[in-house]
């Protein structure tokens, strides 16, 4: 059940903060499982990939398929390049990669974002949204990041979506991105879980996703938002300490 319960705390996490499935699951797979930081990042994958499914599924009249299926196409190649470095990576590479990243989101919390910019032309989404699929790609292989936490900044700053189609575009674009991550690292998952353990994890974040919404029904948007700032602040600081010790 200790999966299970990963996948509940994860998921409850990820439908409060809109992000931090991963940043919480990483330390908990390290500490309540025993795996080691690259298996942690491997199984981070099925909480990130079923948070955006359930989240996403909500959303889905906001996602603009157009922006996020040529992300989607280049990130696989991302993963299939990073997959095969992955295991050369020491662990001191994986943990500061994970660490910035945290950092950024943490930034990104409490510097608003900004939707000023116009939308990319044609020639320009040829150049942007292809490098944005391969660093996303490597991102998510490598440190088991969903890479909402980048690609929501990039689609509202560079790509000039509002804010809630930004949001829906990324779950679906982090749901079909960790989907390729989670099979080109396929043999690492065989040999490390049974589909037993993946299943309980995935049901609780099921389980997590329909709380989070009874939830947020009964509290104000202002006081919902404090609450996520603040949760989300403590949550980062909190795997920080945890990756920096483990």
């Amino acid at each position: 059940m200790t999966w299970a319960l990963i996948g509940l705390i994860a998921g409850l996490v990820l439908g409060l903060t809109g992000a931090g499935g991963a940043m919480v699951s990483v330390p908990l797979f390290l500490y309540l499982q025993g795996l080691t930081i690259q298996e942690a990042t491997v199984f981070s994958l099925f909480v990130v990939f079923s948070g955006a499914l359930f989240n996403g599924f909500f959303q889905r009249q906001n996602i603009q398929f157009k922006i996020a299926i040529p992300v989607f196409l280049f990130s696989l190649l991302g993963s299939y390049l990073s997959a095969g470095i992955k295991p050369m990576l020491a662990k001191w590479v994986i943990q500061s990669g994970f660490l910035l990243i945290c950092f950024f989101s943490l930034w990104r919390t409490w510097v608003p974002f900004r939707s000023n910019r116009p939308a990319l032309t044609g020639k320009q989404n040829l150049i942007f949204l292809p490098l944005m699929g391969l660093l996303i790609g490597a991102l998510i292989t490598i440190t088991g990041l969903g890479g909402g936490v980048v690609l929501i900044p990039f689609y509202i700053s560079i790509v000039g979506l509002e804010p809630h189609i930004a949001v829906a575009t990324s779950l679906f674009t982090v749901l079909i991105n960790s989907m390729g991550s989670i099979g080109s690292q396929f043999s690492a998952v065989q040999r490390a879980a049974d589909p037993t353990s993946i299943g309980l994890l995935m049901l609780g974040c099921l389980v997590a996703s329909r709380l989070v919404i009874l939830w947020m029904e009964k509290i104000p948007q202002k006081s919902r938002e404090r609450f996520r700032r603040v949760l989300f602040t403590a949550i980062v600081l909190v795997t920080i300490v945890s990756v920096l010790l483990k």
